[in-house]
């Protein structure tokens, strides 16, 4: 009967004690009156203590009017190694951007 539960319980830590996770989140634009967000995540995974400290410094952060996939927002935050990337692309005022540059949308 032990050994039975010593089996179940024996990757207890790799399955449920996760150091790591990525932070997954939204972001206010800027000056914007509705309320518009943009889904951000960090490039690699933090350490699931930091999470609500990434949660207050996101909180203090806006973005301008044309983000694209993959755009940093913000470089090593809170000192973790971690940047903070769009993951949807938004452009709102199309006047500004060069043709060019619309290829990859």
């Amino acid at each position: 009967m032990y050994n039975n539960y010593f089996d179940i319980y024996s990757d207890y830590e790799r399955y449920f004690c996760m150091d790591n996770e990525y932070f997954i989140s939204v972001i206010k634009f800027k000056g914007d009156g509705f309320r518009k967000v943009i889904p951000i995540k960090t490039n690699i995974k933090v350490k699931t203590y930091k999470l609500l400290e990434c949660s207050k410094a996101v909180r203090r952060l806006f973005v301008g009017d044309n983000i694209r996939f993959g755009d940093i927002i913000c470089k090593n935050i809170i000192n973790s190694g971690a940047d903070i990337i769009a993951i949807k692309t938004y452009i709102f005022n199309v006047k500004n951007i060069d043709n060019s540059k619309m290829e990859g949308i």
